[in-house]
């Protein structure tokens, strides 16, 4: 079983999208499948057909409540759970309510493996755990990645790509030696590519030169499907099976697989 969670401290660089249509593309190759939204957006939530009705602040009570180091039963955790039809996988959807819990666990211990804990009953139900971060080094980012084994980082092509991934990858470093000594960078995924753009390519061959094999062979081009899947409340999958985004999220999804096997097999 495998944690990963996709995070950038930029906002609009398809990391949502990434995880719903990971997420959707792991199921279609049989895996079993659990998308944590944990942004306070809920645009996972959204994408995946799962409204704030119900007790959604559930798993703010659960963060909140957790001691950070003795794990939950399945029968406190399994609430959480919710099918999307859409996705065709579990989800715990997100509420703006998680905007509370870094301010209400404050003066509380052990703040950043709560999660962790939260987790821990349902890791043997999937294969594998998608977490989709907040845009910002938050007390629920920080939870994702002391609770991942890997991290994705979704990366676009404007001007500022290669600034921030610096800044970001340093931050990185800090939290893995801090909070979870075992997380990896599985790599960077490049999104909203149009190569057909000079801007595009430059940034591409900037980040290849930098990053070298951390980033993805495959990357993400800039499709209207995408959005046009979205307002439809569609994934890729269903959407438009011709889209070149779907070909290559299908094309990352198994490069993903293959670097998680390798590294675990080092």
């Amino acid at each position: 079983m495998t944690i990963i969670s996709l995070y950038n401290n930029k906002g609009g660089v398809a990391k949502t999208t990434t995880a719903i249509t990971t997420a959707s593309c792991l199921v279609q190759l049989g895996k079993r499948v659990l998308l944590l939204d944990l942004d306070p957006q809920a645009n996972a939530s959204d994408a995946a057909g799962i409204g704030e009705e119900g007790n959604v602040s559930l798993l703010l009570e659960l963060l909140l409540t957790s001691r950070g180091s003795d794990p939950f039963s399945m029968g406190q955790v399994d609430g959480l759970r919710r099918p999307s039809s859409i996705i065709g996988c579990d989800v715990i959807p997100a509420s703006p309510a998680l905007d509370q819990f870094a301010e209400q666990a404050a003066q509380g211990t052990n703040r950043e493996f709560r999660l962790q804990t939260i987790l821990a009953p349902l890791r043997s139900s999937y294969d594998y755990i998608l977490i989709d971060c907040p845009p910002s080094l938050s007390l629920l980012t920080m939870n994702a990645l002391a609770a991942s084994d890997y991290v994705v980082i979704p990366c676009d092509s404007s001007k500022y790509a290669l600034t921030g991934m610096s800044n970001l990858i340093t931050k990185y470093n800090k939290i893995r030696e801090s909070c979870n000594q075992t997380l990896e960078i599985a790599g960077i995924l490049n999104t909203k590519v149009e190569m057909r753009a000079q801007t595009s390519r430059l940034s591409r061959e900037k980040l290849a030169d930098y990053f070298g094999d951390l980033l993805f062979t495959s990357y993400i081009p800039k499709s209207a499907s995408v959005e046009k899947s979205q307002y439809a409340g569609e994934t890729l999958l269903t959407y438009d099976r011709h889209s070149p985004a779907l070909a290559a999220y299908q094309s990352f999804t198994k490069e993903l697989i293959q670097r998680v096997s390798t590294k675990k097999n080092q």
